[in-house]
């Protein structure tokens, strides 16, 4: 179990460095083979570590995760309306970190579908809610 712990760890700072400059680029950047293959290795060790170690710490990134995706969409879903709104420009500038931490890892998946970073959130948090499902329903059949 720590193999698998110390290999996701690994894959997440991996995908973080990979895509930190090409999310904050996006769309004026080009995405390759590569991109989609880090995505895959980091999305594989994350439903690997979730299926395999029933973990409090895994269950709340999964939900931070999932909770995030859906708060970067909904302020880039008002992003329009509230533009010169003081109080929306400081939800606006806390999205950046979330982005970076929860969405980022996730980015070469974009290079298949080219889709704005709001909408690209959402689909990011429903793989965290769907791994998330995943952890909880398997580490019950694997704890019995």
């Amino acid at each position: 179990m720590k193999k698998i712990t110390i290999m996701f760890i690994l894959f997440y700072l991996l995908a973080l460095t990979f895509y930190f400059m090409p999310s904050i680029k996006f769309p004026d950047v080009t995405m390759n083979f590569t991109n989609m293959f880090i995505t895959v290795l980091f999305l594989v060790t994350l439903i690997t570590l979730s299926v395999l170690v029933k973990n409090k710490g895994i269950k709340l990134f999964l939900i931070t995760g999932t909770i995030e995706g859906i708060l970067v969409f909904l302020i880039n879903k008002l992003e329009s309306s509230f533009f010169e709104n003081l109080f929306y420009e400081v939800i606006a500038f806390l999205q950046y970190p979330i982005y970076i931490v929860f969405i980022t890892p996730f980015f070469g998946g974009n290079s298949i579908l080219h889709v704005n970073y709001g909408l690209y959130s959402l689909l990011v948090a429903a793989i965290y809610l769907i791994i998330l499902i995943l952890h909880n329903n398997t580490s019950k059949v694997i704890q019995k």
